[in-house]
């Protein structure tokens, strides 16, 4: 992961063909809107690591609608094992950073803890259901079945 490249020109129009400011595709990312700007300006600046900027920029790729191989050059040079399932959007932890948190209000902050803390209820439970079917049909489920159990079409 040392040595990724990936079109980061292409990320850039893409977010503006869109008409998508960079805040706000950082904040629907959680984010923060100087992470956008140094993925696209092909930087590490703002990233404790490159496998976090990596983190993130995968992330982007998909919320612009891209392919990852679309986008980062020799994809499966930079994770030769991969295996992308993308049906698991676990909302088991929820972060913001504290300059967010502390411009909401306690009304405002107490939604947000509602609903954090309901989704990740919800999520355990999909989980431990999910768990609990391929258990019961001996772990020989087919990927469509599996998909099908996961409501992905």
């Amino acid at each position: 992961m040392d040595n990724f490249e990936y079109n980061f020109e292409l990320l850039k129009a893409t977010r503006e063909s869109k008409k998508v400011s960079a805040h706000s595709i950082a904040a629907d990312l959680c984010l923060g809107e100087r992470h956008i700007v140094s993925i696209e300006n092909n930087s590490l600046q703002y990233f404790a690591s490159k496998s976090l900027k990596y983190a993130s920029l995968k992330k982007y790729i998909a919320a612009l609608g891209l392919k990852n191989e679309d986008v980062i050059s020799k994809f499966y040079e930079v994770a030769p094992h991969i295996t992308d399932l993308g049906h698991i959007y676990s909302i088991s932890a929820v972060a913001f950073s504290t300059s967010f948190w502390k411009k909401l209000t306690p009304a405002q902050q107490a939604i947000v803890q509602a609903a954090a803390d309901e989704g990740i209820k919800l999520q355990d439970k999909l989980i431990a259901d999910g768990d609990d079917e391929a258990v019961k049909k001996g772990g020989s489920l087919s990927m469509e079945d599996l998909m099908k159990l996961h409501g992905i079409k």
